[in-house]
């Protein structure tokens, strides 16, 4: 990774560059998770990722600024799979054994620019636009070897994704004073797409996009002792990518799938807050209200020929709190931390393939307590 900033004029020239590697093996291990031995696994991959971004910051005048910049990403994979079936599954005298080549090429475009207005010190106003175009393609080959009568199968179509996405953000921030701000904003952002397993009945899934809206406010008391902040949202997504699902393998057996959910929208308050009654203890908390529902899911039915049993977001609870404490003593030189917290996470809907009955796992509060010691670095 590296970054490097040019001082051009009254503007700043920011070069951004990455590469990431990632090398993975998978031993020998079950695929089925059951209680008899039916199919095994072995396989390996590698995941290649580079980027470069430039952006350009520009004061235009005392009160009008602007950052345009460029942004371009290459991912590339290779996985072989080879899992074999064994005869306890196939009731044939041998092991059928299929084998599984997928690459994938990702290469991803995007031109983005922000304009700031601060008429006064009290008032900032940005208006910023993105565009971005996707490209991604996936070569496979499937190959079943049936022991010793041969095998079959073969290098099957490419599949392909492109997508071209513009993406507004507005924002509004008012500082009443040096103590209180609010601020409203609405934005539309994207998430890309990609590819399911060779041998999945749904080769490939559409990205999801959401409109997003929060009005919010923040508080520092003069004395720096509270600060507060609350916030109001409302979330609006399409296609959206919700949990995988499983499906019929070709060739047998099972395969995870990736797969567009639907419509789903969600809107809620959140607040954090922090109290110091002395320089030596603090007080922390955060409460979160969120009402997240999928409002159609008829893209699920229409991949998996399946309803959903709930229009709830898996693992995702109606309500989520904390609350926390710290104390210090200090000692001269060294510090003595007192420390307790607790977290509660509400009622959730579980991942399930049932149709007509949900599953929910129960609400619970986490209790944590620590005395820690502190010297010099």
């Amino acid at each position: 990774n590296g970054k490097a900033e040019i001082g051009l004029g009254k503007s700043t020239l920011t070069l951004i560059a990455a590469y990431d590697q990632r090398n993975t093996t998978n031993p020998d291990s079950d695929v089925d998770f059951g209680p008899v031995n039916y199919a095994r696994s072995t396989g390996n991959d590698v995941l290649r990722t580079t980027t470069f971004e430039t952006r350009l910051d520009t004061p235009i005048s005392d009160s009008v600024s602007s950052l345009v910049g460029l942004f371009y990403s290459r991912e590339t994979s290779k996985l072989h799979d080879e899992t074999s079936l064994l005869p306890a599954i196939t009731g044939l005298p041998f092991n059928v054994v299929r084998k599984t080549d997928n690459a994938t090429e990702a290469n991803t475009y995007a031109a983005f620019g922000t304009l700031f207005w601060e008429p006064s010190d009290a008032l900032e106003v940005a208006l910023g636009l993105r565009f971005d175009h996707e490209s991604r393609v996936a070569r496979s080959a499937v190959v079943t070897v049936l022991g010793p009568l041969g095998s079959s199968g073969g290098a099957l179509p490419d599949a392909r994704i492109s997508s071209d996405q513009v993406e507004p953000r507005l924002s509004v921030t008012r500082h009443w004073n040096d103590q209180v701000m609010t601020y409203a904003s609405v934005a539309r952002g994207y998430r890309g797409g990609g590819f399911n397993a060779p041998t999945a009945p749904t080769r490939t899934y559409q990205g999801d996009s959401a409109w997003t809206y929060e009005i919010g406010t923040k508080y520092t008391s003069a004395d720096n002792t509270i600060y507060l902040s609350g916030a109001l949202f409302y979330n609006d997504y399409k296609n959206y990518i919700g949990l995988n699902s499983i499906a019929p393998a070709a060739g047998g057996g099972l395969v995870t799938v990736d797969l567009n959910t639907g419509s789903v929208e969600s809107y809620g308050f959140e607040l954090e807050g922090i109290l110091r009654p002395t320089p030596a203890w603090t007080i922390s908390g955060g409460l979160t209200l969120m009402h997240a529902r999928i409002t159609d899911a008829s893209a699920y039915t229409a991949t998996t020929k399946r309803v959903l049993a709930s229009d709830r977001l898996t693992f995702q609870p109606d309500v989520m709190g904390n609350v926390a404490t710290e104390y210090t003593i200090g000692l001269g030189g060294s510090d003595i931390v007192l420390g307790a917290s607790a977290t509660y996470k509400g009622k959730r809907l579980a991942a399930t393939l049932n149709q007509t009955t949900p599953t929910f796992l129960g609400g619970y509060w986490l209790a944590n307590a620590s005395i820690t010691y502190r010297r010099g670095g």
